[in-house]
């Protein structure tokens, strides 16, 4: 009889940063990103990237650590890659949760990074089109009230004269420029692909708040970005519009497809609910006949049985 044998490995491991855990899960997530053919290539080489900043980490650690007492020992590269292959030796896939995704692509990437990071995977892409379209509104919004609360404080603070006229030309200038894109946008059939535009303008409403706030600022150049709006107005016109158009032609076409349908089933199953009432009153109506039958047959014998009784 074969005796079985059991024993223990045990490893101590670095825990990773959060860049690295986020780092292993957009590699199980996204295996073909890099022009890397497998999510097993994509993982070594992300492997041996971490297991070089951990080498250096260590080294760095070491010499810092001399002279003053005993230090703690840190994971070599070898057993980082060792626990890697282990923590993904069962088989199962680590997939990251949209909402992380999506915090992820907030916080950390600027609107133009977003706009770039669309053409990683078709996920990406709706996520980061809703991110740019969220931020649109935002800045909408935003220079609405910023404008409301510079002409409700402007009579009693000429300081206010400057930042008001900045404001003014960066809706009319930057913000109507771009306006053409409101329908599709509205519509849902494309996002707003400029999101250089959007970083810029949000850098010049902070500087708009901060001479708000009692800053003081010479000269704020909201030109160069009036000018972008107007290449990508241009762009939209020339190379988006007809294909947005079509876009929205195909999706209403879609729509009253949809509506068409829908309306054909419940023809169908108004006529359905329609045939069966149709049977149901035609019971209804035999059933009814019976029970007249069945009530002249009483009578008839109620009649007979009060002769005989009389």
């Amino acid at each position: 009889m074969v005796k079985e044998r059991r024993f223990t490995l045990r490893l101590k491991v670095k825990r990773p940063s959060t860049d690295e855990a986020a780092v292993i899960y957009v590699v199980e997530s996204f295996p073909k990103e890099r022009g890397y053919a497998s999510s097993d290539d994509l993982r070594k080489a992300y492997s041996r990237e971490l297991a070089q900043k951990v080498a250096r980490r260590s080294s760095e650690e070491g010499r810092d650590g001399a002279g003053k007492g005993r230090k703690e020992r840190s994971a070599s590269p070898a057993k980082v890659l060792e626990q890697e292959v282990v923590c993904r030796a069962n088989g199962v896939k680590a997939e990251m949760p949209v909402f992380c995704l999506q915090m992820i692509l907030r916080n950390y990437f600027s609107y133009e990074q977003l706009g770039q990071l669309r053409a990683v995977h078709p996920h990406w892409d709706e996520i980061c089109g809703q991110l740019l379209n969220s931020g649109y509104y935002k800045l909408l919004e935003r220079s609405d009230q910023m404008l409301m609360a510079l002409q409700r404080k402007l009579p009693s603070d000429p300081s206010l004269h400057f930042p008001t006229s900045v404001l003014t030309n960066i809706q009319v200038h930057i913000l109507n420029s771009v306006d053409i894109m409101r329908a599709v946008l509205d519509e849902g059939v494309c996002c707003f692909p400029y999101g250089v535009i959007l970083d810029k303008t949000n850098a010049l409403l902070d500087q708009v708040e901060f001479m708000m706030k009692g800053g003081d600022l010479e000269k704020i150049k909201w030109e160069p970005v009036a000018l972008l709006a107007k290449k990508a107005a241009l762009h939209y016109r020339t190379q988006l519009e007809r294909t947005m158009e079509e876009s929205t032609v195909s999706k209403l076409e879609k729509d009253a497809n949809m509506a068409r349908d829908e309306l054909k089933w419940e023809l169908e199953q108004l006529q359905q609910q329609n045939q069966q009432l149709r049977k149901d009153n035609r019971q209804l109506k035999m059933d009814h006949m019976r029970l007249e039958s069945r009530v002249e047959i009483l009578e008839q014998k109620f009649k007979t049985l009060a002769r005989l009784l009389s």
